[in-house]
């Protein structure tokens, strides 16, 4: 026999998402009380970084037992943050009850711009004229998840364009037959 106590659950388990910087975003999530017993008042503690608050009142009312109710965390990036993943943990509770709600917001831009690849063969190099390696395959990839954005192969003068990528870092892959595989951060 245990004694009834309250206990907070979050839907959903973890946030992840991604934020412009310079503009307002806003993430919603559930509290509920899946315990025997109200909570009591419960706080929100949201990590200490300037970017990020919660929308409206940062201590919930009691829950009672099967009860739940919508928290907004309000993201503002400034135009400068660094276009990368912020990890963290939002905090949930009080003496008696508390949960830990992690969160994985990506910093992103609204800006485009366009990539140029000059693949240089390794062999010939030092040869008069150093002549580019055409027919390269090149692969852009997100550095974060390892998804390929896009690729193509390069042209006869061994460049490929990509054209109106965001703005943000990338892996850039180039393998042909023959040749070492090339990677870099662009």
């Amino acid at each position: 026999i245990a004694p009834l106590r309250p206990q907070l659950v979050a839907e959903p388990t973890f946030l992840d998402r991604g934020m412009v910087r310079g503009e307002q975003t806003l993430v919603p999530f559930t509290v509920r009380n899946v315990g025997g017993v109200a909570s009591g008042p419960v706080d929100i503690l949201p990590p200490a970084v300037s970017w990020m608050k919660i929308a409206g009142t940062d201590q919930l009312a009691s829950l009672e037992p099967g009860e739940s109710t919508t928290v907004n965390v309000l993201l503002e990036p400034p135009a400068d943050l660094p276009l990368l993943i912020y990890p963290g943990t939002i905090g949930i509770g009080n003496g008696r009850v508390g949960l830990a709600l992690p969160y994985r917001f990506r910093a992103m831009s609204t800006a485009v711009g366009d990539l140029v690849v000059t693949a240089t063969d390794q062999y010939t190099y030092y040869v008069a004229g150093s002549p580019k390696l055409t027919n390269a395959v090149v692969t852009v990839s997100d550095p974060f998840t390892g998804q390929t954005v896009t690729n193509s192969v390069t042209d006869a003068a061994g460049q490929v364009r990509f054209a109106s990528l965001a703005e943000g870092a990338y892996t850039v892959d180039v393998t042909a037959p023959k040749h070492n595989t090339f990677r870099s951060t662009a």
